[in-house]
């Protein structure tokens, strides 16, 4: 099995409409590569979502034109690619968008994967990540139908204050970090959370740190979204606009002041 990145344009397919789970979409192959059935193909749509958008299986690598169903194809005349096979691909997955860990930035620190106009093959370092990306992906959409705040009950049973964030975190989406603070000797890390339209503020304190990242200077990016999991025996804490990540034992949420 090989897996392939084939890159898609919002304004070339109807993405949203083509890519349900469990069915198939028809898709222009290239002469000038071999695909075989089995194969995995991640999509990857361009500006400006700019992140692999699904896993899909190859059925079949050798659809003739005249039973290819191009109906998510919004060029003028999909019959340009007449002459060549087609595949028939089967929807594995769909992922959220945005999903940090698909997006081209997420992508290319960790793999320096490059998008392309033709088929792209996945070496074994990108695969490993992309996998595990949707792994993640399926984690996140799964969480998010269990609650609309995308907070995991799992892990919110185990949370010092779990009502408080339940009853306040609505009201601070939008809001930003104003403050985080890292202390070695006790191992822990404290993140301040505010929407000062709103009046609202939260102390979040993780105790027991097993892993923690962090990719900016100021403490004022915009919070988008939270998410709490179990993974293992440990909590894991995400704040996507923020690109905040650390793995802790146990967290403490109480109010500000």
């Amino acid at each position: 099995m090989r897996y392939w990145v084939f890159t898609t344009k919002p304004a070339h397919f109807k993405m949203a409409e083509a890519l349900v789970p469990g069915e198939t979409l028809d898709w222009p192959s290239f002469s000038h590569f071999k695909f075989e059935n089995g194969d995995q193909v991640f999509f990857y749509q361009s500006n400006p979502v700019s992140q692999l958008i699904a896993k899909l299986e190859i059925e079949r690598n050798d659809l003739p034109f005249s039973e290819a169903d191009p109906r998510n194809d919004l060029r003028k005349w999909p019959q340009t690619f007449s002459r060549i096979p087609w595949l028939r691909l089967r929807v594995l997955q769909v992922a959220p968008i945005p999903f940090k860990p698909l997006q081209r930035g997420s992508l290319y620190y960790h793999t320096e994967f490059k998008p392309s106009p033709y088929p792209k093959l996945l070496h074994d370092n990108e695969i490993g990540y992309v996998m595990r990306a949707f792994d993640e992906a399926a984690e996140y959409q799964s969480d998010h139908e269990e609650s609309p705040e995308g907070l995991s009950h799992r892990a919110l049973q185990r949370i010092d204050g779990a009502d408080l964030l339940v009853a306040l975190l609505p009201s601070l989406i939008g809001g930003t970090i104003s403050a985080l603070s890292f202390n070695q000797l006790d191992d822990l890390i404290t993140i301040t959370l505010d929407n000062p339209t709103e009046g609202r503020s939260l102390i979040l304190t993780a105790h027991g740190i097993q892993r923690a990242n962090w990719q900016y200077q100021r403490f004022d990016h915009e919070i988008y979204g939270l998410r709490l999991n179990i993974v293992d025996t440990y909590i894991n804490l995400r704040i996507d606009g923020a690109d905040l990540d650390l793995l802790s034992n146990t967290l403490t949420v109480r109010p500000k002041g």
